[in-house]
């Protein structure tokens, strides 16, 4: 078993929450807080190895990326973290 992120991690995805976040809410995030978006239990789930890990994979459905980024945003972040 391994933890798959369900958006995953990278730089192009890095980039693409900064520039959604400011966009949708008005916030700039540091690389700390995006990270910890990236690594957020909302955004793992246990899989196995291999193929299972990359069906968990989000990031490529915009309506379900977008949805999952607002929603971590709003848990860790609505109350000024």
């Amino acid at each position: 078993m391994s933890l798959a992120h369900r958006i995953k991690s990278g730089k192009g995805t890095e980039e693409y929450i900064r520039k959604y976040i400011i966009r949708k809410h008005n916030k700039y995030l540091t690389k700390r807080q995006i990270d910890e978006i990236i690594d957020s239990r909302l955004n793992l789930v246990t899989a196995c190895r291999g193929k299972c890990n990359d069906s968990f994979n989000t990031f490529n459905n915009p309506e379900a990326r977008d949805k999952l980024i607002d929603e971590i945003f709003l848990v860790e972040y609505k109350n000024g973290k």
